[in-house]
Order: C-alpha cells, then sequence, then structure tokens
C-alpha cells in the first residue's frame, strides 16, 4: 500500500474539498504527523507471538520488538487507519512520544505511552508549568473531599496543573478545586481516563465534571485505544500515567486497599515525590495514608507547608496562592458567622463547622483564608484550633 494510497483513505478530505472543520483537522495532524501516528498504531496492532493482539493499553515497544516488527502486516496497518478516522471524526487528537511537546516528565518514566490520545488543550501544555497529582480514596468523607478541593484550588490558584483520575471520591474534588482555584488560567487541571476517549465518561456521574473541565481549559487525557472500554484492570495501569505527569503526588484520605497506593508507588519507583494528609489514628479512611507515611513518604500538615513544597520542587509557583477572587472575606456572613464560632470555642471539628456553613464548597474556601491567614490551624481529624 503507497504513502498516498494510505492517506488518501485515511484523510481523504486532504483529496477533495470539504468544510473548515475538517480542513482544521487535516492541519492539526499534519501529513507527517499521520504517518507516523499511523506506524506507532500499526506496530501495537501487530499479533504478538502468542497470537494476542496489543488490542488495548499501549506500550512502549523493546528494541527486540521493532526488530521483529519491521514489516507491518496489512491487517494491523488496516486497524491502524480505522484508529485515526476515528479520531479525526470524533475530534480525539494525538500527541506522540517523539514530539518535542509530549509531556516531558511523562516521558521519563518506564514504558512511556508511544502515543497519547486527548481532548481539550494540550497536555504539553504542562512542560512549562509546575503540576501537582491528587489522588485518594474512591469513598472519601466529605471531610477528605473538602480537604482535596481546598488543597487543589490553592495549588492551581498558585499557579499549578492538578492531575488526577476522574474517579469518585477524592479525584472528583481535586478536578472541582482546580476548576475554582484555576478559573481563567490554561491548562488548570489534567484527568487521566482510565478507558478510550470514544468511550463515555467513566463514572457516568462525572461526565459534567469532564465538560466543565474541557469547557475551563482543561484536559481529558488517555493512554488506552479510544474503543477501549473501562475494565477494572485499567485503572491501575492508568495510575502510572497520573503518578509520571508530575513530581509531586499528594495523597488524601486513602483507605488501606485504595488504588491510590498504586499511584504512590509509580511515584516512588520513578523517584518522584510522595506527600500524605494525615488522619486520626483509629480511622479506616487513613490507614493507607499512614502505611505511606511510615514507608517514608513526607508529611503534609498545612495548606502553606504544601505551597512551599511546590515552590521548592517549582520554583515558578506563586508562594500565596491568590484565592482573592473566592468571594469570600470578613463582610461574608458565612465567613463572619465561623469567625465568631472560633473566637468563641476555640477548637472546632469539621461536622460543628458545617452546622454554621452547610455548603461545602464555601466551607473549604472560608477555612483556606482563614487558614492562610493564620487565624485557625488544622489538626489531625479534621479539627481546626483558633492560633490568632
Amino acid at each position: 500500500m503507497s504513502i498516498d494510497r494510505i492517506r488518501e483513505q485515511l484523510f481523504p478530505f486532504l483529496f477533495e474539498e470539504v468544510d473548515m472543520e475538517r480542513q482544521n483537522m487535516a492541519i492539526t495532524y499534519g501529513n507527517d504527523r499521520e504517518m507516523k501516528a499511523l506506524e506507532v498504531l500499526a506496530r501495537l496492532c501487530i499479533k504478538k507471538s502468542d497470537g494476542k493482539r496489543r488490542k488495548n493499553t499501549l506500550v512502549q515497544l523493546s528494541e527486540t520488538d521493532k526488530e521483529q516488527d519491521e514489516r507491518i502486516p496489512d491487517y494491523a496497518l488496516s486497524q491502524a487507519e480505522r484508529i485515526l478516522e476515528q479520531c479525526c471524526r470524533e475530534g480525539i487528537l494525538v500527541c506522540l512520544k517523539e514530539e518535542t511537546n509530549y509531556p516531558p516528565l511523562l516521558s521519563r518514566i518506564a514504558l512511556a505511552p508511544e502515543i497519547l490520545f486527548y481532548r481539550g488543550t494540550h497536555p504539553g501544555e504542562i512542560s512549562t508549568r509546575a503540576a501537582l497529582s491528587v489522588v485518594g480514596s474512591r469513598k472519601a468523607d466529605r471531610a477528605g473531599r473538602a480537604l482535596a478541593s481546598q488543597l487543589a484550588s490553592l495549588s492551581a490558584a498558585a499557579g499549578a496543573v492538578v492531575v488526577s483520575g476522574l474517579a469518585y471520591g477524592i479525584d472528583a474534588a481535586a478536578h472541582t478545586g482546580a476548576l475554582q482555584g484555576g478559573a481563567g488560567s490554561l491548562l488548570p487541571t489534567i484527568a487521566v481516563l482510565g478507558h478510550g476517549l470514544a468511550q463515555p465518561v467513566y463514572p457516568a456521574s462525572n461526565r459534567k465534571l469532564a465538560n466543565n473541565i474541557l469547557e475551563q481549559g482543561g484536559c481529558l487525557l488517555s493512554h488506552f485505544l479510544p474503543d477501549t472500554p473501562a475494565f477494572p484492570s485499567n485503572f491501575l495501569n492508568r495510575n502510572r500515567i497520573v503518578a509520571g505527569l508530575s513530581m509531586v503526588t499528594l495523597i488524601v484520605q486513602a483507605t488501606s486497599r485504595s488504588g491510590s497506593l498504586s499511584t504512590a508507588r509509580h511515584a516512588r519507583d520513578e523517584g518522584r515525590e510522595v506527600f500524605v494528609v494525615p488522619g486520626p489514628f483509629d480511622s479506616t479512611l487513613y490507614e493507607g495514608s499512614h502505611e505511606l507515611i511510615r514507608q517514608g513518604a513526607s508529611l503534609i500538615t498545612t495548606p502553606m507547608q504544601l505551597l512551599q513544597e511546590l515552590r521548592e520542587i517549582y520554583p515558578d509557583v506563586s508562594g500565596s496562592g491568590d484565592i482573592s477572587g473566592s468571594q469570600q472575606g470578613l463582610e461574608d456572613v458565612r465567613f463572619r458567622g465561623l469567625y465568631e464560632a472560633f473566637k468563641r470555642s476555640g477548637q472546632l471539628s469539621y461536622e460543628e463547622l458545617q452546622n454554621i456553613v452547610s455548603d461545602e464548597e464555601v466551607l473549604g474556601q472560608c477555612l483556606l483564608e482563614l487558614e492562610l491567614g493564620g487565624f485557625i490551624k488544622r489538626l489531625p481529624g479534621m479539627q481546626f484550633l483558633r492560633t490568632g
């Protein structure tokens, strides 16, 4: 099959008059990139010696594989053509490992994906920014979700890209917080999915959040072929990408069986930093977190400490985390209510604070401002102590 014939079949709009949207797609890929993407995908579709196909997980080929696969069979080339045709048809973009704008930290991990699929802002934009991977339990409680949202919001406001997996619980809270703190910035958050981008977003309850991520300049990213379903094993595989995109992985509320522990393991194996927020010693929601601390992970006890750590690793991170646009302040009756409650009681639990401000998002922002202002200190077990 000739190169011209492949191009004509794969991107027929290059050879005929078509609408502007498809012409733009052709410009986005470019002829040389089309051919390289076709080659990469075809090699990933080649049958292995045991008769199985590389259908779903995209892995880097070894030099032996490349020598054996020097000649690409027609069936693999045809399958690769169908994949790229589908990408063009559904607006799924690709990023090749050999390109200069491939996320640099990800390119350094073992078996970095040869090709990434994405929607939204190019994931390579992360190369000029600080990045923080935030993960934790899917079954997180309200306090854990609020904390993840607060820390992600603060980090995004300080200029960091927040990376997570769009799962229930901590992941969703982290993306939501990043969109709030990074409002108006390019690439406030990257959601790494455990399935192909042609599949409906999983879990279904986070589809609206996924749309919000795209609308606000974020990125949906996958290293799985577009039609790959959300198999359970994919999510553990996805975790190495979450860890690989940043120098720092923050664990918020991990149980002993939390998948976020695998993210921490991947980060540690790649020589990246692992930070952990501690919790009550008798809470099963923090069993995995505390085990990571025993293994040597760094303890994070205040939002300002997180910013200081990020600033040491990424000098461009702002030191204060500008959250002045959060529409909170002493003139806000809810903020004043918390302020007065701390003046009266000195120490309050998160549950007690919810009786004053029931909106979880507003409460998180109020507590964050009080903490950054030095008026309160966060204690283990989601207790808050007045310090000023």
